[in-house]
């Protein structure tokens, strides 16, 4: 029996080694996007803005963009906080072991707090700045 555990924990854990690649992968998709949306609005931004709302939006959609990138790499550093979270605990394991101390079947790390508050606001700020984009779009599609 402790042959069928060990491999479904090898299983599991390659099942979430897995799952947290594919959500780094992710997030660089999504910060990339938003970088490459800061830099078009920019470069594409040639006119003077006509009023006081559609002036707000655009500031307040780079903004927003702006602020959610910088969240968002501060989330992305969670990646290789959690390496070095693991690393440690590997190491916390070994040594427990070695002292004749009676371990568990693995080693368990987590991502601190703060870095999980800094992906929800990186979702938070992305989804408010797209909110932005589509209100600033339908403002200037009512002046032209």
């Amino acid at each position: 029996m402790e042959a069928q555990e060990k491999h479904e924990l090898e299983k599991l854990e390659e099942l979430s080694k897995r799952a947290n690649e594919a959500y780094f992968v992710w997030l660089r998709h999504i910060l990339t996007m938003a970088s490459v949306l800061v830099a078009i609005l920019i470069a594409l931004h040639d006119e003077k803005s006509t009023s006081a709302f559609q002036h707000f939006f655009f500031v307040s959609t780079i903004a927003l963009l702006a602020a959610g990138i910088l969240v968002g790499c501060l989330a992305l550093y969670s990646e290789v906080q959690s390496h070095r979270s693991l690393g440690l605990a590997i190491i916390q394991y070994r040594r427990a072991r070695r002292a004749g101390e009676k371990q568990g079947p693995g080693v368990v790390s987590d991502i601190p707090m703060f870095y999980k508050v800094a992906q929800y606001a990186c979702y938070v700020l992305l989804s408010l700045a797209l909110v932005s984009l589509v209100t600033y779009a339908a403002i200037i599609d009512s002046i032209c």
